[in-house]
Parts: C-alpha cells; structure tokens; sequence
C-alpha cells in the first residue's frame, strides 16, 4: 500500500504545486509580491505558465530526489552492500539530482527570454 500512496504523491504534488503558484500569482497579493521583487513579469499570463510549468517540474523531480534517498540503505546494511548496489544507489542519487538541475536552466533560459520579449 506504501508504493501506491507514494506514486500517488509523485503525480499529484507537482499538479498541485505548479497550480497554486500559478493561482497565487493571479491574485492581486501575488501581483503586489512579484513587482516588490522585481518579476513583475511572471504575474503576466506568460509568466504565470511558465511558474506553473516548472515549479510542477520541480516538485516531481525533488519528489523523485525525496524517493531514491529513502530507498538508501541503513548504515549496518551499507556495511554489507556489494559495490554494485553502492553504484546503482549513487547512480540513481545523481539522475534525480541532475533532473532537479535541469529544470532550474530550462526555467532560468525560458525566463531570461520571456523577459528579453517584454523589455
């Protein structure tokens, strides 16, 4: 029942998180916050797609991040793991990490050229 929950969690976390960002900066507070910061832009229409879009990337891929650090096994088993197993742990470790990574560029590239339109 454990695997059910958690691949539930990996699909509708992200959904929901990319969804309240976009609401939140739909309202007129979350207007007032992005101008105070200086992305006035990511209140737009664009900009809200775009907060949607990757900040529901981003919470799959640190999701992912969350799930394979808890499957790491225990200090005693470490002990008893054939360096095989390390890797794949390592291996697996560094994919979700470099998902995580990647989501941050694309969403820094697609920012820097919605910004480049509206200026």
């Amino acid at each position: 029942m454990a695997g059910a929950s958690q691949t539930v969690f990996a699909f509708a976390v992200p959904f929901v998180v990319g969804r309240v960002a976009e609401f939140a900066l739909g309202t007129q507070w979350g207007k007032d916050l992005a101008t105070s910061t200086g992305n006035a832009q990511l209140a737009s229409d664009e900009g809200r797609h775009l907060v949607r879009r990757y900040s529901g990337a981003a919470a799959a891929a640190a999701a992912t991040l969350a799930f394979v650090m808890g499957r790491l096994p225990s200090e005693r088993s470490a002990a008893k793991a054939d360096r095989v197993q390390m890797v794949t742990y390592a291996s697996e470790i560094l994919l979700a990490a470099g998902a995580l990574l990647k989501v941050g560029a694309d969403y820094l590239k697609d920012r820097q050229v919605m910004t480049s339109k509206a200026g």
